[in-house]
């Protein structure tokens, strides 16, 4: 009873001091001056450990970063940011926890309902841990760091995001299937928890992490955009004022020479004299003037020239076909995606599985393979519609990972498998 006499205390605190507490941690980074409180309030912090002593010349305590997490987390301002490391400690506890329950499992031990609730109570914090370092890279996303005023200050920021996103990416990488499994092991209710639960918010909040990655890329790049703009901005902006301050002032071209690199705006120019003749001379230019010749002689006579040509027109037959029925050739794409699809039936009786990639080669399909593959991949979801569940075969993508994008993966075919095993 003395742990729930301590936490009802503890929280009772809380609620009392409770304005002195949100005024320290939301605008002054958690600090509180000791000549503001009264000695039986310090005392009360410091005994429930609320508070601590950073270094008593400072005059001034800090406000416990438990207490700070909690108020960042209720106000949705999230200033404390949430690493990888944490993920990876909760990891560790939970290899150990499951461990403890398969032994429990194993020779029937009354712990076994403990080490249960220990393994839920760790899968929820792992993704409660994961949602909030996710909402937080959101939250950058629609603020665009507005917590700081400077430009520079913005582009830091943003690039330190986008380190932290690649390192929590590193972290879903290494909660593989074939990882959680193995932690699983044949325990049903361990495999339930991981391979289920688990494995189904990683890979909705991975899904999550890697847009919020695309978007911050996004922002950096119109982030560096503005600060090239505002560059030009100031360098305008000093020169109208020297004007300003000189009107006489006339500009030296020989400053540029001392100058290492210069801005195009300021590479200097001269007309260039561009002059050509007609060398009516050269043997090799008279069949073109024969040419020119003839056509003003044309020009000369339009009125011989417009009779001649009534003269040699002829005459069209125009032949009434307004109900008549006209058959257009079928597009070679399309027929050759008909084949394919009339002969899978066929060929997954014969092999295991059916290669799209094979057949774009084999029917010999001008169109590049990624658009012949989009198409199979289309035609497949509709006759999943149209057939419903009825479908005697099944399609899988045949991927593989992109190095220079994390996280991305290039669909290089599509495998047609029998759907009876």
């Amino acid at each position: 009873m003395a742990g729930l006499n301590d936490a009802t205390a503890g929280l009772q605190a809380v609620h009392q001091n409770a304005a002195i507490l949100i005024d320290a941690c939301l605008t002054h980074g958690g600090r509180i001056s000791e000549e503001e409180l009264e000695p039986n309030t310090l005392a009360t912090l410091r005994r429930h450990r609320l508070v601590f002593d950073v270094d008593e010349d400072y005059g001034y305590v800090q406000v416990s970063r438990v207490v700070a997490d909690l108020l960042h987390h209720l106000t949705q301002s999230y200033k404390r940011q949430l690493l990888a490391g944490a993920g990876h400690d909760i990891v560790n506890d939970l290899e150990h926890i499951t461990e403890s329950y398969r032994m429990a499992e194993q020779t029937g031990s009354a712990d076994l309902l403990l080490r249960e609730t220990e393994a839920r109570e760790a899968v929820a914090s792992l993704i409660d841990m994961l949602r909030q370092t996710i909402l937080r890279f959101t939250t950058y996303i629609h603020s665009d760091f507005s917590m700081v005023s400077d430009l520079d200050q913005r582009i830091h920021e943003n690039k330190r995001a986008i380190e932290d996103a690649k390192a929590l990416n590193q972290f879903f990488d290494s909660l593989m299937p074939s990882y959680l499994k193995k932690l699983a092991g044949r325990s049903p209710t361990l495999q339930t928890l991981l391979m289920k639960l688990l494995r189904r918010n990683l890979d909705r909040l991975r899904a999550d992490l890697l847009d919020a990655t695309h978007s911050l890329r996004e922002n950096l790049a119109r982030l560096e955009r503005d600060r090239t703009v505002q560059h030009y901005s100031h360098l305008i902006d000093d020169f109208y004022k020297h004007y300003l301050r000189n009107p006489g002032y006339q500009p030296d071209p020989s400053m540029l020479d001392r100058v290492q690199t210069l801005p195009q705006c300021f590479i200097p120019g001269e007309g260039m004299k561009l002059q050509a003749s007609s060398d009516i001379e050269n043997p090799a230019q008279h069949e073109e003037l024969r040419g020119l010749l003839a056509q003003a002689l044309e020009r000369l006579a339009p009125d011989e020239r417009v009779a001649q040509e009534d003269a040699n027109e002829t005459i069209v037959t125009v032949v009434e076909q307004r109900n008549a029925v006209m058959q257009e050739e079928e597009d070679p794409f399309a027929t050759a995606i008909n084949q394919f699809f009339e002969a899978i039936p066929a060929l997954i009786l014969q092999a295991s599985a059916v290669s799209a990639m094979d057949a774009h080669q084999t029917l010999s399909v001008e169109e590049p393979g990624d658009v012949w593959l989009l198409a199979v991949w289309t035609r497949y979801l509709t006759l999943l519609a149209d057939r419903q569940s009825d479908c005697d075969y099944i399609a899988q993508h045949v991927e593989q990972v992109l190095e220079t994008f994390s996280g991305n993966r290039e669909v290089r075919d599509i495998h047609f498998r029998s759907a009876v095993q």
